[in-house]
């Protein structure tokens, strides 16, 4: 059995790394298109602590519509925190039943060669990949204290994000696979 709520947990999760003037940016759905329990999920959203925040993240996007993902990226001005999900798997050994989900989180900035240098690149690379360590951290002492939620499992694959394919936006990209004992 896949969780029923597997995407909206991925959201809230990372949502804590993200100020909330940011998360709510994100939620502009208007009234009379929402889904059902939009508005539950937003609050969840919403009311995560922002002790975790990094103020560097001006666009937080957890999406697999590549229209809706350039727009965001294109108008990220400083850091955003982009999470890929995808290939589901649904084990069950022993009468134990794990969801598995493929991920990539993507710590990534514009690097405009008009009015960037190799310097001003390299710095900028630096602070996304220090950015990125903050949330592995976090990822993997969230995985020690909790029994039936794994994240960031190893092996951990940091890559950088090349420019020419995400929408003039540079960074790193670490992928894992998230494991989830359903009870």
């Amino acid at each position: 059995m896949i969780s029923t709520t597997i995407i909206q947990d991925l959201i809230i999760y990372f949502a804590r790394f993200v100020p909330v003037r940011v998360r709510k940016e994100m939620l502009k759905q208007p009234q009379n298109a929402r889904f059902a329990g939009y508005e539950e999920v937003k609050a969840d959203i919403l009311n995560v602590s922002e002790v975790q925040a990094l103020p560097d993240f001006d666009s937080f996007v957890v999406s697999v519509n590549n229209k809706l993902v350039s727009d965001r990226v294109k108008n990220s001005r400083n850091f955003m925190l982009f999470i890929e999900y995808g290939d589901i798997k649904v084990l069950t050994a022993n009468g134990v039943t794990r969801n598995e989900v493929g991920l990539s989180v993507s710590v990534a900035c514009e690097l405009n060669e008009a009015n960037n240098d190799m310097l001003n690149e390299a710095m900028k690379m630096q602070r996304g990949l220090e950015l990125m360590q903050l949330i592995l951290m976090d990822m993997q002492e969230e995985s020690k204290n909790c029994g039936v939620l794994e994240f960031a499992t190893s092996p951990v694959q940091v890559m950088p994000l090349d420019p020419s394919l995400f929408f003039g936006h540079g960074g790193w990209a670490a992928s894992f696979i998230r494991k989830q004992t359903v009870i």
